[in-house]
């Protein structure tokens, strides 16, 4: 397996959290000099006219093929990471030729990490249906995989967390200290601005003496109204802007109780709720709503989920209580350790790749038996 070459192309400038979360996975299994990654984003010129737009995507073009060309005269396999940038001849004609390119030059593989398919449906049922094997993060897409694929086509392999990097025993900086009861919640405000708004609905009325929320803003800005919105509920704000990826556990260590709102749309029920892993695997409980992957994740004597604003203000009362929050938490590690750990995780791709590996020899043996017969 070490000596597999697996090539991942995916739509992005840079890479996002959940390539990362993939690589980490993987590196456990493979030589990383082993995995290339390539980017296959629209180039950023400068002006919104239709002859800059149009250089934009014709250069898209040409990388494309290179990257194809270059790609499949090396690779073993190939990953599709969630759906890939429209080029010149998809905005014309509507035919996505970046997947038909990449799914027809041997085994392949789609790994989505969120609900895609209510974005770009078209494009995902393409990549479900033609892909030698699909990697579902959440119930919610295996079952709609499933239902476009067939169930031996799909694989569910949630992410996976490093439980030595995330763990209880990160040292918190003193600027974190503090003696109040501290909610906690990670994530990027752009992708979670209506689920922001859903927790400031349901912080309405909370016993606010000596609470603080405390927020790790993974990217983007928090509007103006959110942060109106999360004032007025009488909690102390405390927003903690980008940092380096290896000070993120000793941020979640100075968190009391990890967040996990979401409301109940598809795209949500989609999600692989990452950060709730890392909360756990830093001992700490979460309070979450019931929707999607979160009911799986979230065992009862790991964390509460709750719906209403009474729920929540009863969870968050209950879960003052150190005791009941320090159980909570040791099984919440526990739990995302025996589940989650990208140990786990990797022993699931590494079963995964032998499979498409193994379909693919078999069928190169078939053809090449059948052409000596004829």
């Amino acid at each position: 397996m070490a000596t597999l070459r697996v090539d991942i192309v995916h739509g992005f400038r840079t890479n996002p959290p959940s390539l990362n979360n993939l690589l980490q996975g993987l590196e456990t299994i493979i030589d990383t000099p082993n995995i290339h990654v390539h980017s296959l984003s629209q180039p950023d010129f400068a002006g919104p006219d239709r002859l800059v737009a149009g250089v934009e995507l014709a250069a898209l073009s040409f990388q494309t093929v290179a990257t194809f060309a270059k790609v499949w005269a090396r690779s073993d396999l190939v990953i599709i990471h969630k759906s890939l940038t429209k080029e010149f001849i998809e905005y014309i004609f509507g035919i996505n030729v970046a997947e038909r390119l990449f799914l027809r030059g041997g085994p392949t593989i789609h790994t989505t990490y969120d609900a895609d398919y209510v974005h770009f449906p078209e494009k995902t049922r393409y990549l479900y249906e033609r892909a030698d094997a699909v990697v579902a993060t959440s119930e919610a897409i295996y079952t709609e995989v499933e239902q476009i694929a067939g169930p031996d086509r799909v694989w569910y392999i949630p992410p996976s967390v490093d439980t030595d990097f995330f763990n209880p025993n990160v040292l918190v900086e003193s600027s974190l200290e503090t003696d109040s009861y501290v909610l906690g919640w990670v994530g990027n405000p752009d992708v979670h601005l209506d689920n922001l708004r859903y927790l400031a609905e349901r912080l309405q009325g909370v016993e606010t003496d000596d609470v603080t929320l405390r927020m790790l803003l993974g990217g983007g800005q928090l509007s103006q109204s959110v942060q109106a919105d999360l004032t007025d509920t009488g909690l102390t704000l405390d927003l903690v802007d980008h940092v380096a990826r290896e000070k993120v556990p000793m941020v979640i260590n100075s968190f009391d109780v990890g967040l996990a709102p979401l409301r109940d749309t598809e795209f949500n029920r989609g999600r692989s709720s990452e950060k709730i892993r890392e909360y756990m695997a830093c001992g700490i409980p979460v309070i979450g709503s019931p929707v999607g992957e979160n009911r799986r994740l979230i065992p009862d004597e790991t964390g509460i989920l709750a719906t209403s604003p009474s729920e929540w203000r009863d969870a968050i009362a209950i879960m003052r209580n150190e005791d009941i929050r320090h159980s909570m938490g040791t099984a919440a590690r526990r739990h995302v350790q025996c589940n989650y750990d990208t140990t786990v995780i990797a022993a699931s791709f590494e079963e995964l790749f032998n499979h498409v590996n193994g379909s693919a020899n078999a069928d190169l043996l078939t053809e090449t038996e059948t052409s000596q017969v004829m």
